[in-house]
């Protein structure tokens, strides 16, 4: 369970420390980056694994960025995470797939420890900080691969995916909540609306992969086996 509460005002952070009302001597934090902005609150936080943070809220102008004359479509997938049409592939790095033998060793040695017990708490706490490395793997990959999509495109084409809808196939259900598409689309949205890029959802019934890029001609029927074919009205 992550457990937290929010400070609505009156806080300053000075050489290294928080302040606040009731904690007037301050608390040692290491600071992510330099707050930019005037700040509005903060909420601190701790998580599973008994870590503690800060996030504080700012106000602040931010600027947009240059204009490009790029235009891109983007397909998400397993395989690799962002295959754009222009470009090298971003890879999917599988940080869960990586780590999973080291979480089913720290998994087993939890059940193996007494309910009640010091040890068991100890080792519920290495599985969380482990369960917590993952998720920090993903989101640092997927803020890279969203940031380089927005800092190089003006127009983001994406495609509309039913997530949930894919989750329930068991076979691949592992490998969609690895890879985190949701989470890389609403990164997207957002940086592209702070930075004055622009989105562009195509539905999820648009023939894009049995259509031509010359001529649009829609192919009849496109079986998964074949992943290239050649236009008839071009060749």
């Amino acid at each position: 369970q992550k457990q937290s509460f929010t400070i609505p005002q009156f806080i300053e952070v000075d050489d290294n420390k928080l302040y606040f009302p009731k904690f007037k001597e301050g608390i040692k934090v290491i600071l992510h980056r330099e707050i930019e902005g005037k700040i509005k609150h903060a909420s601190i936080s701790m998580n599973c694994a008994g870590q503690y943070f800060v996030s504080i809220l700012v106000e602040r102008d931010i600027k947009k960025l240059k204009k490009v004359q790029k235009e891109i479509g983007i397909d998400l997938g397993i395989t690799a995470l962002a295959t754009p049409s222009i470009g090298k592939a971003f890879k999917n790095i599988r940080p869960y797939k990586t780590l999973e033998k080291r979480l089913r060793v720290l998994n087993k040695n939890l059940h193996r420890k007494e309910l009640g017990k010091n040890n068991r708490e100890k080792a519920r706490k290495k599985l969380a900080r482990l369960h917590v490395k993952i998720a920090n793997i993903r989101n640092d990959y997927l803020h890279k691969v969203s940031r380089k999509i927005i800092n190089e495109n003006q127009v983001i084409c994406l495609e509309t995916l039913n997530v949930s809808g894919m989750m329930k196939n068991r076979c691949l259900a592992k490998s969609i909540a690895d890879v985190s598409l949701s989470e890389l689309v609403r990164q997207i949205e957002y940086k592209a609306s702070w930075y004055g890029r622009t989105v562009i959802k195509v539905g999820r019934w648009f023939p894009s992969s049995k259509m031509c890029s010359c001529c649009n001609y829609v192919m009849e029927s496109l079986p998964l086996d074949i992943r290239s074919w050649t236009c008839p009205k071009c060749e």
